[in-house]
């Protein structure tokens, strides 16, 4: 998270969860205040996962929070990331959040040469922490990315 948080980004808005019982056993339940919306995800990994809202396309940021090793709230943060980086901060940052540079990584040379990562810079920064790494995997094999 370190590369990540070290972007350039503002929080517009903060809505918090509420996590009762045990993931673990299966019986916890998210209650949200204001929205709705399963978080299940970040609370059983204990993560933070950037992703898009699903009615409004806006850019959230999932914060587990954590109590003796047990997720008790999710905040959710709508946060604006700057819209384009260079590429050696943009593979610190994918290789910070959820291992994203390797897996992207990994994925582009299943079936090319070589994996450019000179092309990072030519996306935006929220498609790279959003998109699917195949989807991503794919603008690369198709040609699509160009250097600028």
């Amino acid at each position: 998270m370190n590369g990540l948080l070290s972007t350039k980004w503002a929080t517009a808005t903060c809505t918090p969860y509420r996590i009762d019982g045990d993931l673990d056993a299966g019986n916890a339940r998210i209650h949200v205040i204001g929205q709705r919306g399963t978080k299940h995800l970040v609370a059983m990994e204990r993560q933070c996962i950037v992703t898009k809202g699903r009615s409004d396309d806006r850019t959230v940021l999932l914060v587990p929070e954590v109590e003796q090793n047990r997720t008790v709230g999710i905040t959710l943060l709508h946060v604006q990331f700057q819209a384009h980086m260079d590429a050696g901060s943009l593979r610190s940052v994918l290789g910070g959040y959820r291992n994203r540079y390797a897996a992207l990584s990994d994925a582009v040379t299943e079936t090319e040469p070589v994996f450019d990562e000179g092309l990072l810079a030519s996306m935006p920064v929220v498609d790279l922490l959003c998109e699917p790494i195949n989807a991503l995997a794919d603008r690369w094999r198709n040609g699509s990315l160009h250097r600028s």
